[in-house]
């Protein structure tokens, strides 16, 4: 789950990359002069940090302003901003440099975009720069022309008055001076530099993308997914009830008493040569040390399998012919009606004969009638009588939670509840668990089985092997 969520989570990142919009921002550095008629003008003193920073702070907000905005698209012949396109500019601290940035889809239109507003910036300077110098002029000029009229009006009176110290000789030594100082103010207006800056870079063309690169992205979605991969598994670990035996070995206070490690089929211990085989009988020789320990003998110890439903008649039979090798006289009774009857899985009839396949002492008796004639007095005494002539009588009930099931449960002093490995939960276990204790047969503990194989290749010659075939009236009934 880990990997899939890594490599859906690098794929989404993939996608994003490549579905995102594009973009490419370029940028063209200005440096400013002092200019008449700017923010940053000859008259600002430089040495004073806040009126410089003031001034660039508005000369900086003039970049974005339609009037530059209508200079840029005359210079790159096309509107500018265009759409999708943006356009700011910035100042680095201390300096009077103006980064003028340009962001739009393509690499080309954004290199342009830069270097036509950073030269249309300067021209709008420039134009500023002209205007206030000509106005200036034209307004010294007509001063000088007013000043120059009053001096000759000043010196015709003066020169009829001998007394130098006469009003009309102070009038003339003032226009005088008047004339002089605009005259001054005249020529210094001509000698005003009126370069508004210059573009010290200009906008180079983009070589990568705006935004995170795309393996980055990549990265991202995949560590991410593998993020969330985690959390999901450990939720999923943390809320899953299935039982497995490597997680566990005991489940709502039942111990388990064996896993099989391979598919459930019939016992046969003289199959030296399968290792299937041989691991399903050192399976069935745990399960027989834990029941031995735990019952004592003339027990009858009923198996009954949890949702998903396995056939049990099988796991009994197998109980049984080890409780046989180890020397304990002990019978199986078939009381599962639900599934196959346990000679038709090992493959005989009740009419054939056999040697047994070397599977001495195990009794097989059938539980003739409906299900619902088990629990009357002659099943009851019959029981009676396997348990007074057996150390251990098996019983292969129904699933547990079922009519038949609780029926077989009631004969028994004790059960095995069946469970499948990775499939059974602890919820159902502790179900059956109560079940059990409420019908008077608790439970030993728990039998972890995969796949039962309902067929056996061996022909079981009796319902005794290796005696003479039961006749019908060797039923449990009888």
């Amino acid at each position: 789950m880990v990997i899939v969520c890594a490599l859906l989570g690098g794929v989404a990142g993939f996608g994003f990359s490549k579905l995102s919009p594009k973009s490419f921002t370029a940028s063209a550095s200005v440096l400013l002069r002092p200019s008449p008629g700017n923010s940053l003008s000859p008259q600002i003193g430089l040495s004073n940090a806040n009126q410089l920073t003031i001034a660039m702070t508005t000369e900086v907000s003039l970049v974005t302003t339609p009037v530059v905005a209508a200079k840029a698209s005359s210079l790159a012949g096309g509107s500018l901003p265009a759409t999708g396109d943006a356009v700011a500019a910035t100042v680095p601290p201390s300096t009077q440099i103006v980064v003028v940035s340009y962001t739009a889809p393509t690499a080309t239109r954004a290199e342009a975009g830069a270097n036509a507003y950073a030269k249309a910036f300067l021209s709008f300077r420039a134009s500023n720069a002209k205007a206030a110098t000509d106005a200036q002029t034209k307004s010294l000029q007509s001063q000088l022309k007013a000043a120059d009229a009053a001096l000759k009006t000043a010196a015709a009176q003066a020169a009829s008055d001998t007394d130098p110290r006469s009003y009309a000789a102070q009038e003339l030594q003032l226009y005088a001076e008047r004339v002089a100082s605009l005259n001054n103010s005249i020529s210094t207006a001509g000698t005003v530099s009126l370069d508004p800056g210059t573009v010290i870079r200009t906008g180079v063309l983009p070589t990568t993308e705006n935004g995170v690169p795309g393996w980055v992205l990549v990265a991202a979605g995949a560590i991410l997914g593998m993020v969330l991969g985690l959390l999901a598994a450990v939720a999923r670990q943390l809320g899953d009830k299935r039982i497995r035996s490597a997680d566990t070995t005991v489940v709502e206070g039942l111990p388990i008493l064996a896993a099989a490690a391979v598919p459930m089929q019939v016992l046969d211990p003289s199959d030296a040569a399968s290792a299937d085989m041989q691991s399903l009988l050192e399976t069935f020789r745990q399960l027989r040390t834990a029941v031995t320990t735990s019952a004592g003998r003339g027990t009858v110890v009923a198996f009954t399998s949890l949702r998903p439903a396995k056939p049990t008649a099988v796991l009994a039979y197998n109980l049984t012919t080890t409780l046989t090798l180890a020397g304990y006289s002990a019978c199986v009774v078939d009381l599962d009606s639900s599934a196959p009857g346990l000679l038709e899985q090992l493959g005989a009839t009740a009419e054939s004969t056999g040697d047994g396949a070397g599977i001495a002492g195990v009794e097989v008796i059938r539980a003739d009638g409906q299900p619902h004639d088990f629990y009357n007095p002659e099943v009851r005494t019959r029981l009676e009588k396997l348990r007074a002539t057996n150390d251990f009588t098996i019983l292969a009930a129904a699933p547990c939670g079922t009519a038949d099931g609780d029926v077989g449960a009631s004969l028994a002093d004790a059960t095995v509840l069946v469970a499948s490995e990775n499939r059974s939960t602890v919820p159902g276990v502790r179900l059956a668990r109560e079940r059990m204790l409420r019908l008077g047969a608790p439970s030993l503990g728990l039998l972890l089985v995969g796949r039962v194989v309902a067929t056996s290749h061996r022909k079981a010659a009796s319902t005794r092997v290796g005696a003479p075939a039961v006749p019908d009236s060797h039923a449990l009934r009888d």
